[in-house]
């Protein structure tokens, strides 16, 4: 997975490593917002009992959007 990213490697051209920048960049906004998603899940204070239900449902969303991406 770990490849070279430096213009003038091999035959890498600018227009090659903007696109891999921008598939990188989709990847951690989806990263970010499946966080989000599981963090809304298990919020409240520290003497709240997680609500388990908010929990799955939120957990259930990140995962769908997670499947989504990796298949795009």
């Amino acid at each position: 997975m770990a490849r070279q990213i430096m213009v003038g490697y091999g035959t890498v051209s600018n227009a090659a490593l903007e696109q891999r920048l921008h598939v990188l960049e989709a990847r951690v906004d989806v990263l970010t917002e499946a966080l989000r998603l599981i963090a809304a899940g298990l919020e409240g204070t520290p003497f709240d009992e997680p609500d388990r239900q908010t929990c799955a449902v939120a957990a259930r969303i990140a995962r769908e959007l997670l499947i989504t991406q990796s298949t795009a």
